[in-house]
């Protein structure tokens, strides 16, 4: 009985159903921004129904409004280096947390980048700072957590892999 019901909410035969009203109120839904997922959830349709009858009625989203940003002002101030290492690492471990690899893998070349300029930068610690652990402290820690990309932590290579590496013009 149930599918019944499901059936003729989706069927478009009858115009003046209380399925054009929920068509209605999806096409709103989706041309004020709503996502086909949420959608789905919302009203109870599958997705490829939805796509079958938004390619048929020709839907488009409307762009979002994007925020403005700050007019940029260059006589403002720099940020030392520090603080910059500091911020990408922050972006960096929040892109983590929250599953987006691909910003994460972005903030790490930016923070790998900054991490080579405070290193050539001279030390000039402002009045009421802090100091900074020295970089013995550093590499301990990095002795710690060994990284990934270390010749003891790859296991040996394959005969397939060797073979590839070879082909390509290196290799062991």
């Amino acid at each position: 009985m149930t599918s019944d019901i499901a059936t003729s909410e989706f069927s478009d035969a009858c115009s003046s159903s209380p399925s054009e009203a929920l068509w209605d109120a999806v096409r709103d839904a989706y041309l004020a921004g709503a996502t086909v997922a949420s959608l789905r959830e919302d009203f109870g349709i599958p997705s490829s129904t939805f796509y079958k009858r938004a390619g048929r009625e020709g839907w488009l989203h409307r762009p979002r409004a994007m925020p403005e940003d700050a007019p940029l002002d260059l006589d403002a101030p720099l940020a030392e280096p520090q603080a910059m290492l500091d911020l990408a690492w922050r972006r960096l471990s929040h892109a983590l947390d929250q599953g987006r690899s691909a910003d994460a893998l972005r903030w790490m070349r930016i923070h790998d980048g900054l991490k080579a300029r405070v290193a050539t930068a001279p030390a000039a610690v402002s009045q009421g700072a802090r100091e900074r652990p020295s970089a013995s402290i550093v590499e301990k820690v990095e002795t710690v957590f060994q990284d990934s990309t270390t010749p003891a932590a790859r296991p040996p290579l394959n005969r397939a892999e060797r073979r590839r590496l070879a082909r390509l013009g290196g290799g062991p």
